[in-house]
């Protein structure tokens, strides 16, 4: 059964438009520290227990042909209580004797959405961008912060960058991922 926050997260935030909560959406690992709903082979969103982090805060992984992406690493930093790098490096796609490269992004800069951050440092073919405006603006080229937009190429899905500061300056939110094949 599809928890009832992958039905909501796929209508808000993947584009998708469910029929009706937990209709046939993915299926859902409950066992463990993060909750894994698997929305499509290639589409996972994760969730830290409330027993372990009072935000509880929601991770989305977004998989394409040539790399991945992560939004947030979570609340958590201490692998042993919650292992975020090690849940996301196992649902990577295996590529010759290494996983699939990783890009690791914050959809803004509270300590909720990047206490795990610790957790992929330095680990082979991941490249995490600090939860800072000056970082965003580097990794993403945007010339005039926060106008423009952004494209991160996955390899046949294309995720839309799209700057949007308030509740944190270094805010950004991604659009509906596009499929890269013509």
């Amino acid at each position: 059964m599809t928890p009832l926050f992958c039905t909501a997260l796929v209508a808000l935030h993947l584009g998708a438009t469910p029929s009706a909560p937990g209709a046939g959406l993915g299926t859902a690992d409950r066992d463990g520290p993060l909750e894994v709903c698997a929305l499509d082979a290639t589409t996972y969103v994760l969730r830290e227990r409330l027993a372990d982090t009072r935000e509880a805060p929601f991770l989305y992984l977004l998989i394409g042909s040539e790399r991945a992406l992560l939004l947030d690493t979570g609340d958590v930093a201490d692998p042993a209580v919650v292992p975020v790098a090690r849940t996301v490096l196992a649902l990577l796609p295996t590529v010759g004797a290494g996983k699939l490269p990783l890009l690791v992004v914050h959809t803004h800069g509270h300590l909720d959405h990047r206490e795990g951050d610790g957790q992929f440092t330095g680990v082979p073919g991941v490249e995490l961008v600090p939860a800072s405006v000056e970082a965003l603006v580097a990794r993403f080229g945007f010339s005039r912060w926060p106008a423009g937009t952004a494209d991160v190429d996955l390899g046949q899905r294309i995720v839309d960058v799209l700057p949007a500061p308030g509740h944190h300056p270094p805010v950004f939110r991604t659009g509906p991922a596009r499929s890269g094949c013509s």
